[in-house]
């Protein structure tokens, strides 16, 4: 195993908090909630390198599909798209794209596959 990740949802079921932690000691946490106001979901991540990131989504094409932008500890500011796809047996795939250059181009930051614990 490389990381664990625990979900649970908390304030009445209105916001879903993600505690996230590698082996190697590299931590985050997010807390994702709806706004109706929006009509789309948000996510906001902080992780113990300190840095953070906002994204804003919606689930269509079978998946939940968000957009976004990460700020680095030393300021440098990275565009973001991240889906999750529900896969059978019950896991989800998590791929992360993100851009330097005001999104001409975009690479993978990680492509992970989360699998619930029995």
């Amino acid at each position: 195993m490389i990381a664990s990740s625990s979900i649970e949802k908390i304030t009445g079921g209105c916001i879903i908090l993600e505690s996230y932690r590698q082996s190697d000691g590299y931590s985050g946490k997010s807390l994702n909630f709806f706004d109706s106001t929006l009509d789309r979901w948000r996510q906001t991540w902080v992780d113990s390198s300190g840095n953070a990131s906002e994204f804003v989504g919606e689930y269509r094409d079978r998946a939940m599909r968000f957009e976004g932008e990460s700020h680095r500890f030393g300021g440098e500011r990275i565009l973001r798209r991240m889906t999750l796809f529900n896969l059978e047996n019950h896991q989800v795939r998590q791929l992360s794209e993100r851009s330097v250059d005001a999104g001409r181009t975009w690479t993978v930051g990680y492509d992970f596959r989360y699998v619930r614990k029995p």
